[in-house]
């Protein structure tokens, strides 16, 4: 990574574009190979990338991602973060996002937070 190039900066892109996946894509990936030589380098920027992404109500403008298509796709999803901690995995940026889906499902307002 000592050339900080346009394919890195796709590849970044790429991998962190798995978060725009509503469960309507066959696609989405799983699993990413990265090389170890990059490896702390290559996530701490996918990690910031991943950080400026905009949760909130679908219908605002500012808002880059909404809802899962269904709570059975957002059940799907926690159940593989389970698997994964439970072989070792760690979750390392969007553990909140449970809280926030629940308050916009049952139509909590962030006053009554």
């Amino acid at each position: 990574m000592n050339a900080d190039d346009e394919f890195l900066d796709k590849a970044i892109e790429g991998l962190v574009l798995y978060a725009f996946n509503k469960g309507e894509v066959c696609t989405c990936p799983s699993r990413a190979l990265i090389q170890e030589s990059i490896y702390d380098k290559f996530m701490e920027r996918c990690l910031a990338r991943i950080a400026k992404i905009t949760q909130g109500n679908p219908l605002d403008t500012s808002t880059m991602i909404g809802a899962q298509v269904s709570n059975q796709q957002l059940e799907k999803i926690e159940s593989y973060v389970e698997i994964g901690k439970q072989e070792g995995a760690q979750v390392l940026i969007g553990a909140t996002l449970r809280r926030w889906m629940r308050r916009w499902r049952t139509g909590t307002t962030s006053s009554q937070r």
